[in-house]
């Protein structure tokens, strides 16, 4: 596995993880049009004494970057990286 796809693959897991835990459903687009991950917020309500969860409409669209602390240069208060664009 390469830098670049360990890296892919941790920062989709912890948005992911971050995500779930705060009640939003997430997703990973295909074909993705530049979005690397897509979070929705669930919620639930009471019907019949059941309860139902159901999509909120309310969307996160996420484009992630990962980088290592090798192209990181930190001041006090700031973090810079050479981001390719």
């Amino acid at each position: 596995m390469t830098e670049e796809q360990k890296k892919e693959l941790l920062s989709t897991y912890f948005i992911s993880t971050i995500g779930s835990y705060n009640g939003f459903k997430c997703e990973k687009p295909d074909p993705d049009h530049g979005i690397d991950l897509r979070l929705t917020k669930v919620l639930k309500r009471s019907c019949n004494n059941r309860d139902r969860y159901y999509d909120s409409g309310n969307t996160l669209n996420f484009q992630l970057k990962a980088t290592s602390c090798e192209s990181i240069t930190r001041n006090e208060n700031i973090i810079k990286y050479k981001l390719m664009v």
